[in-house]
């Protein structure tokens, strides 16, 4: 039981999702949104949808590293699959507007 607590705390936190699906809904539901919420959980966040486990980058000098430093060492992933667009040098780039014509990444959700 202690190795397993010991695991626990080495993995980045990140949302929990429901049981199996993990985040997919949340990730289906609004791409941008909900990697903008990652926000919360810190610079290194992970989760997980019904495509796998999956850690997310949110620091520059983290995505410096991996796009351009050891990206021999990271598997890269067609995220196309999500219904998101991205740039081959994987950076995505997506503004909308609120209602109140604030620049906005998300959705409102009521």
């Amino acid at each position: 039981m202690r190795a397993i607590e010991t695991e626990a705390r080495r993995r980045p936190p990140g949302p929990t999702g429901f049981p199996i699906i993990g985040s997919t809904v949340d990730v289906m539901r609004d791409p941008l949104c909900f990697y903008e919420e990652l926000a919360e959980y810190g610079d290194i966040v992970e989760y997980r949808t019904l495509h796998g486990n999956f850690t997310a980058l949110l620091h520059p000098d983290h995505v410096e590293r991996v796009l351009l430093q050891e990206s021999d060492r990271f598997e890269q992933v067609d995220i196309s699959t999500f219904g998101v667009g991205i740039d081959p040098e994987g950076l995505v780039e997506v503004r909308g507007t609120t209602g109140a014509g604030n620049a906005t990444g998300c959705s409102q959700r009521l």
